[in-house]
């Protein structure tokens, strides 16, 4: 890769976690290599993960260099020259120009954390922009023929049902939900109705694009919310406030908590004021007028 071809990153944290593909331990290159070799493979591909740069290494916001490397991985020069020598003859690593860059890391990894970070952002806009209603410009392409025009149109339905059964899971409040907030409703409070395991999921993965398997430490924090009547719409904005910096459902255990407090008290406060104000009425009613204030 040329300097000039470089791409400066836009997220320094890159990658927090990395694919590993069983099936390279039938591989003969691989398993022929050195162990020192091995090893080395393992740790320029995680520095390739938090250098979020297609594969190649980097060191602040330019390509890396052999003795930066050696620096990072705690290896002499020469020890690190040899395996990676070794490594590029197996094609597992690419090393032009002093720079390296791991080969495989774009296939086996998918877009980029920047990627991934950046369509979550347009979705969350367009979103917004559609709650405002206002209109998105269309942006027709000239080279689509009529199949890809029909199967773009397939795609906008089924959105449109996936949201529709959203809605329409979102509406239920369980009794559980009351009771934690004293009588005031979810559905006044949040906008939504009581939050399930596989609610939490559908809503994560349309809203950042990332998957996630479930454990206990995530279905207990499902039943934590349950308890404290979190609702889908807290689950929401907790992740829109993240701003790409969740990674994992688990991030928004206690903003999602958070954000439910805070409406709670903003519910109440707003039904003490009217409170407050039909009994200034009263008052003025019961000493003989209504002074111009109407319930």
């Amino acid at each position: 890769m040329d300097i000039d071809e470089f791409r400066q990153r836009k997220v320094k944290r890159g990658y927090v976690w990395l694919k590993l593909f069983t099936d390279l331990i039938d591989e003969p290159e691989f398993m022929q290599l050195t162990d020192k070799a091995k090893a080395v493979y393992f740790e320029v591909y995680i520095l390739a993960g938090r250098s979020d740069a297609g594969g190649l290494i980097t060191s602040g916001d330019k390509p890396a260099k052999v003795d930066q490397l050696a620096w990072f991985l705690r290896r002499t020069t020469n020890e690190l020259q040899g395996a990676l020598d070794e490594l590029q003859s197996t094609g597992l690593i690419d090393l032009q120009d002093g720079q390296i860059t791991v080969r495989r890391f774009g296939n086996e990894q998918g877009p980029s954390a920047e990627d991934t970070r950046a369509k979550w952002r347009e979705y969350q806009r367009e979103s917004r922009a559609r709650a405002r209603g206002e209109i998105l410009p269309d942006e027709p392409d000239a080279d689509v023929d009529e199949s890809d025009e029909q199967d773009s149109k397939t795609n906008e339905q089924d959105l449109k049902t996936d949201k529709q059964d959203l809605k329409t899971q979102t509406k239920s409040v369980s009794d559980t939900s009351n009771k934690s907030q004293g009588g005031v409703s979810a559905d006044t409070i949040s906008g939504g109705g009581l939050i399930d395991s596989d609610l939490v999921l559908s809503v994560w993965h349309d809203m950042t694009g990332l998957e996630f398997k479930p454990g206990k430490a995530f279905n207990d924090m499902v039943k934590d919310w349950q308890n404290a009547g979190v609702t889908v719409q807290n689950v929401r904005d907790a992740i829109t406030q993240a701003d790409g910096r969740a990674n994992t459902p688990l991030y928004l255990a206690i903003p999602a908590k958070n954000l439910h407090t805070k409406e709670t008290a903003q519910a109440r406060s707003s039904d003490g004021a009217l409170e407050r104000f039909r009994q200034l009425y009263r008052e003025q009613k019961q000493a003989g007028g209504d002074n111009g204030i109407h319930e």
